[in-house]
């Protein structure tokens, strides 16, 4: 009988940065993003009073990294990927004006030309439908509902870079490049 050896291992360390002030009662949850991985968190930690945080233990592969506040809300995420080379991440704290948690995704500033585009109806569809297939982990259906909106609106910004992100996830890295200088010449 063949003895299977154990799957390798490692440790994913990272830092929140950005936070007026580091609260220890966050939780930080790292999410396996790889076809057939369910919603749930693989691992869930609480930083230190430095921001510093950890998960042992970790398969080599793709996550998502979230920061859940006190009020159970999304307050960062960043995508991480995991091999005994990785380099600590750095999970940037967003917070939108009022003192409220910015929405996953938002950023701090957003251009004149991004403002005055207003994508057609059939390709914020598009855009809608492969946003619930990327969130259900149903990753082909969701790259041709990107396809489908771009086609529809070649300046849908928000596609292509979600796009671009989608072939990261799916180490697609070479096509990621691509399109995420296309979505980056799109907002230049």
């Amino acid at each position: 009988m063949a003895q299977q050896l154990p799957a390798q291992t490692t440790t994913l360390r990272g830092e929140i940065t950005g936070a007026p002030a580091i609260e220890t009662r966050w939780q930080v949850e790292a999410r396996a993003i790889s076809p057939g991985a369910s919603h749930e968190p693989t691992q869930r930690t609480f930083p230190d009073i430095n921001g510093q945080f950890s998960f042992p233990g970790l398969r080599a592969g793709n996550y998502e990294v979230v920061l859940i506040g006190l009020d159970q809300r999304q307050s960062a995420q960043a995508l991480a990927q995991v091999s005994e080379y990785a380099a600590p991440l750095q999970l940037r704290y967003r917070e939108a004006p009022g003192g409220k948690v910015a929405a996953p995704g938002l950023a701090a500033s957003v251009s004149m030309k991004r403002l005055q585009h207003q994508a057609p109806k059939a390709a914020r569809k598009a855009y809608q439908k492969a946003r619930k297939h990327r969130d259900a982990k149903r990753f082909s259906e969701a790259e041709a509902g990107y396809r489908a909106a771009l086609k529809a609106d070649p300046e849908y910004l928000e596609a292509a870079n979600d796009l671009g992100v989608l072939y990261y996830i799916t180490a697609r890295y070479a096509d990621s490049v691509t399109v995420l200088e296309q979505a980056r010449q799109l907002d230049a």
